[in-house]
């Protein structure tokens, strides 16, 4: 707490992006910005995708430490590569990616597959690698991923190095991330995301109702994405 009588420092307002030191005090002045003003051309809207990897805290804790990092960090970045020109990854944690789009795409659902179809095949190039017989690389085929996908508005939140997808829309896939679905390898699409997809592509889907929290209940169609991997050899 400040003296009695010592002058408390006050928040200057400049129009820099960025907070710097009073050199007279310890603590930071903040200096206004418009890089975070709202600006309407900054939302979007289309396809909001959780892509996660599934399995991923066992592996990571019964694994060593050095070698699960590198095979985590290539099975995502095959997820990602996969959607170079197709959606953008607008952000990355731990497991999972978060992918957004802009309007949707008749190809999407073939955009998902591919993503499958790609984290299996780096998965199972891990898994034949000769020179390193580290138990990440030994158990990397026990991990599969999956996509929870949602149409909606969003924009991009970035501090510093890190960015997020922002908005209440970017919150619903991640609602549904606990579900009754009966698979740990699936493609969940919502409604609002259904409701764009053509007759034929809906007709892949099974639906059922699950509790997305605060959203309230909806009537999501999910299918297995299993049965577009690699027959694994007997």
């Amino acid at each position: 707490m400040a003296a009695f009588g010592t002058p408390v420092p006050t928040l200057s307002w400049t129009s820099h992006a960025r907070i710097v030191r009073n050199p007279a005090s310890s603590y930071p002045r903040l200096m206004a910005t418009d890089r975070f003003a709202p600006n309407p051309s900054d939302t979007k809207e289309g396809p909001i995708v959780l892509a996660d990897i599934s399995g991923y805290t066992t592996f990571v804790a019964t694994t060593e430490l050095e070698h699960s990092r590198r095979v985590v960090a290539m099975l995502l970045e095959a997820m990602i590569e996969s959607q170079q020109g197709r959606l953008e990854a607008g952000q990355v944690a731990g497991d999972a990616v978060v992918f957004v789009g802009v309007g949707l795409d008749p190809a999407f659902l073939s955009w998902i597959d591919s993503m499958y179809v790609a984290f299996h095949r780096m998965a199972r190039d891990l898994a034949g690698r000769h020179d390193c017989g580290c138990r990440a690389c030994g158990l990397v085929t026990t991990l599969t991923m999956k996509s929870l996908a949602h149409y909606g508005r969003w924009n991009l939140l970035r501090i510093g190095p890190s960015a997020q997808v922002h908005g209440s829309d970017a919150i619903v896939p991640h609602r549904l991330a606990k579900n009754s679905v009966p698979s740990n390898e699936y493609l969940l699409v919502t409604p609002t995301l259904a409701e764009r997809l053509s007759p034929t592509d809906r007709e892949r889907f099974a639906w059922r109702e699950e509790n997305a929290a605060e959203f309230g209940t909806m009537q999501i169609g999910y299918y297995d994405l299993g049965t577009l991997r690699d027959p694994r050899p007997t």
